[in-house]
């Protein structure tokens, strides 16, 4: 499958978005350039470009996920999700390869 990518000019395709490990990355170069821009707007408090950084790296939401393990004992039952019947992994793969090819 092909990846996302847009022309940038004659240098040829350029990807849409960054890869995925890089989207934390991503996100807070974002965020620092609009905290700048409302600085500069007059619509934040003034604050410096290490202070907005600083700021944007403290609030940046970090998931934090449960551990998810089966009890001794029990079974699992394919297809069952929370009791009630779920999309099989090929109904999920018939779905991606029509939408995307």
């Amino acid at each position: 499958m092909g990846e996302c990518v847009v022309r940038a000019g004659t240098d040829g395709a350029t990807p849409l978005l960054p890869q995925l490990a890089d989207m934390r990355d991503a996100a807070r170069k974002i965020a620092l350039a609009v905290a700048k821009a409302a600085v500069e707007d007059g619509v934040a408090p003034e604050a410096t470009e290490a202070e907005l950084r600083d700021a944007i790296w403290a609030t940046q939401w970090t998931p934090r996920y449960a551990s998810c393990q089966r009890r001794p004992g029990r079974r699992a039952r394919a297809g069952v999700l929370m009791g009630r019947p779920s999309p099989s992994w090929m109904t999920y793969q018939l779905i991606y390869t029509r939408l995307y090819g």
